[in-house]
């Protein structure tokens, strides 16, 4: 009987560790996913999420809600002159 209940423990252990290990992952991922790698910010994917988990309550709540979206013009000549190294630098500090 002792024997038997160490080896199921030890696979239970196993198991709860493994679980662990993969919801972390799966988090990790979904954190990759929905966010930007260059600048770090969230992406189309995100505000969907946010919008979604949110909609509800700012709906019952009567908030008013604002989305900004900006356009760098003429940013190719900014990379033709500067390198894409900087326009990559450029855009993570306009984010």
């Amino acid at each position: 009987m002792g024997l038997f209940f160490f080896f199921n423990r030890t696979i239970y252990l196993r198991f709860r560790i493994t679980q662990r290990e993969l919801k972390k992952a799966n988090q990790e991922l979904m954190e990759i996913t929905i966010t930007d790698p260059l600048t770090k910010v969230g992406n189309r994917t995100k505000l969907y999420r946010i919008f979604e988990t949110n909609r509800e309550k700012w709906l019952k709540d009567n908030c008013e809600i604002c989305l900004v979206m900006c356009d760098i013009d003429n940013f190719k000549n900014y990379n033709d002159t500067y390198s894409y190294l900087k326009g990559d630098e450029c855009l993570a500090k306009v984010t």
